[in-house]
């Protein structure tokens, strides 16, 4: 998918490939990706947890950034 609009997201981590955890990076913050930026589904077994390993639910779908590499990407909870 090709983000219309920029967007809100947090920098996340991949902490674990089986299961595949990204693990949200407090300390970055917000930060907003730009439109025009490709993204992907999150594999439907991801999950996205904090640094104390709870699970952060999404209120629609996760996107990750695709044009980043491991281990990090930007996260964006995809809603309409």
């Amino acid at each position: 998918m090709i983000l219309t609009n920029p967007r809100a997201a947090v920098k996340a981590k991949v902490v674990s490939k089986r299961p595949r955890r990204y693990e949200v990076d407090t300390e970055s913050g917000v930060c907003m990706i730009e439109s025009g930026t490709q993204l992907v589904l999150l594999e439907e077994y991801a999950q996205v947890i904090t640094a104390e390993g709870e699970v952060l639910e999404a209120t629609g779908r996760y996107y990750r950034t695709a044009e980043t590499i491991d281990p990090y990407h930007l996260i964006t909870d995809y809603f309409t």
